[in-house]
């Protein structure tokens, strides 16, 4: 037997080898998911990475040309307009100036507004800034002159909110007892209370004006912290939640954009802690009577984690069904007005799930899930938590990637782009088209 036919005969021996363990297989999905898996790239942004959500902002032709996205101890970008190749999807580092790392980031249409940190020994510095510009090379940032210093036994910690681009940005300084330990260290440990700022939208950085203090979250003698600021869109209504600990089943409050309680500051009845608060377009559904907010409770109410919506600004809450109490809910966005948004007749929203429920944030979560809001009666939507019956991307893909197990941090459409971005907690960034009109269920790939 000559070496030719040796080789042809292995060959056709571990040929039916393979067609005989494949038939006991039952499902017909086996080839489907290997062929999808291996389109998954693994991506050039370092392994295991951290992310907050993809941020697109236009002062100039240049800096309009870059995305941008903060990591904890870093803040990067990359060329949105260079193409597809592996440079030009290459995310570079950008200096911050001596300062260690990005603690809070949020961006209106002009600028990036980030809380810098510093740690120097035991002492530790939150700052203020504007990032105006970036070329690519080189930065600019304009110092807002706010800065937190810590003392031998408290510290302050900042989260910045950003709704609607063209509105106001939203400071809370959290106040905490205790030595700065970690970024990653629980958010409640020693806080004993937080001040609300607002700056009113700025044309310019020397714009920026400081109106003091908003009246303390603590109306009802209990310190709170911002968990989510959104508006309508048009800004006549903004709407923030605030709670006293991210699990507490009675500390959550709603709040104005002025930082005083709306209406009874309960939502749907409760002050169950809630996040994630979020304004729903609904102008694209053909025959819809109301757009939305919807938010998402953080202790189980009613032995479930729900998520409230409302169609009258706040006035009536609804509870959503179909929750679960595996994962929390914790952002949400809108994709109810783009093409992948509204495959199987669907118009949707999608809902970040996190690990993040008994005090660990190494668990598996579950990506993200789906809402239908096409029904004007949000009694009827229902949080689809099973990948099976998804309508955005291709459901193989979507399965076998980190993504489906993933704690989603947040998701961004950035302005000028096609592009749905899921920036996830140590599984990196992952992008989507959704508004190919060529693909109804489109593949997710991680930058």
């Amino acid at each position: 037997m000559t070496k030719r036919q040796k080789i042809s005969l292995f060959i056709s021996a571990i040929t039916l080898i393979l067609i005989l363990l494949l038939s006991s297989c039952t499902g017909a999905g086996i080839f489907a998911v290997v062929a999808v898996a291996e389109k998954i790239d693994p991506g050039i942004l370092p392994e295991g990475i951290s992310a907050r959500p993809v941020v697109h902002i236009n002062p100039d032709a240049v800096t309009n040309k870059y995305y941008f996205f903060a990591s904890g101890p870093g803040l990067w970008a990359k060329d949105n307009t260079a193409g597809d190749t592996d440079l030009a999807r290459l995310w570079r580092p950008i200096s911050m100036n001596g300062w260690d790392g990005v603690q809070a980031m949020a961006a209106t249409d002009q600028r990036i507004y980030l809380a810098l940190y510093k740690v120097i020994g035991d002492s530790y510095t939150v700052g203020l800034f504007t990032l105006d510009s970036y070329d690519g090379a080189n930065v600019s940032y304009t110092d807002l002159n706010k800065k937190w210093n810590s003392t031998s036994n408290n510290y302050q910690t900042v989260r910045l909110y950003c709704p609607d681009p063209a509105g106001a940005v939203y400071v809370n300084v959290l106040k905490h007892t205790g030595v700065y330990g970690s970024i990653d260290a629980k958010e409640d440990a020693g806080f004993t209370g937080s001040h609300l700022y607002r700056f009113d939208a700025p044309n310019t950085a020397a714009d920026w004006t400081d109106p003091g203090p908003q009246p303390d979250l603590d109306g009802t003698n209990m310190a709170r912290y911002i968990t989510g600021v959104a508006s309508n869109g048009t800004i006549t209504k903004v709407l923030i939640t605030a709670t006293i600990n991210i699990f507490a089943s009675n500390g959550g409050i709603l709040l104005n954009g002025n930082g005083t309680i709306e209406g009874d500051g309960k939502i749907d009845g409760s002050n169950v802690a809630t996040t994630g608060i979020t304004w729903i377009d609904r102008s694209s559904i053909s025959g819809s009577t109301g757009d939305a907010f919807i938010v998402a409770a953080t202790f189980l109410y009613d032995s479930t984690l729900p998520v409230f919506a409302t169609l009258d600004d706040g006035a009536t809450w609804t509870s959503l069904d179909g929750t679960s109490t595996d994962y929390l809910t914790t952002n949400f966005i809108n994709v109810s007005d783009k093409y992948a948004g509204t495959s199987d007749s669907k118009h949707l929203v999608l809902a970040g799930t996190s690990s993040y429920i008994d005090g660990s944030t190494y668990r598996i979560a579950s990506g993200y899930n789906e809402i239908d809001v096409t029904n004007d009666d949000p009694s009827t939507w229902v949080i689809d938590t099973s990948w099976d019956n998804y309508s955005l991307a291709l459901k193989t893909n979507y399965s076998v990637s980190d993504l489906s197990l993933a704690t989603i941090i947040g998701m961004s459409i950035p302005e000028d782009g096609n592009f749905l971005y899921a920036s996830t907690r140590n599984f990196g960034i992952w992008k989507l088209n959704v508004d190919d009109i060529s693909d109804p269920y489109p593949s997710w790939t991680i930058e």
